[in-house]
């Protein structure tokens, strides 16, 4: 099993703003977090996770694979229910749907490819891909 434990600064970003503008973020919150580097910090023990990511918001989740959890959404006042899943040897993915009212789901993927975090996001049709490099082994 592939250990995401470290942290991770971001390294590339391909049609992140463009995913944004999908998800209908606002303008002036797109544009801060397209110019934004965040660090991700991952602390795993077997299927239990603890991700926060640190940018100009910090955004927390804990969970365990296989478990639906609650957590806050890309923007303000959207709570999602989310589901993790092993989707192979070394790679997460999950979908996420709004907890209250109907909406189109959201998906990522995470995965270690060459050593770096390659996360891959997910509405509607639009698709976009951050890569993480990482920094330290420990973390939280």
């Amino acid at each position: 099993m592939t250990n995401f434990t470290g942290t991770w600064k971001l390294k590339t970003s391909e049609n992140f703003e463009e995913y944004l503008h999908t998800l209908g973020v606002s303008h002036v919150t797109k544009k801060i977090s397209t110019c934004s580097r965040p660090t991700v910090h991952i602390s795993q023990d077997g299927d239990n996770f603890h991700i926060r990511v640190s940018s100009f918001r910090t955004a927390e989740s804990n969970f365990t694979v296989g478990q639906e959890f609650e957590e806050d959404g890309p923007w303000q006042g959207l709570r999602l229910r989310s589901l993790v899943k092993w989707a192979g040897p070394g790679k997460l993915s999950c979908i996420q749907r709004p907890v209250s009212g109907e909406g189109q789901p959201i998906f990522w993927t995470r995965e270690i490819v060459n050593g770096d975090l390659v996360l891959n996001l997910t509405f509607k049709n639009v698709s976009c891909s951050r890569v993480f490099a990482k920094t330290q082994e420990t973390t939280l």
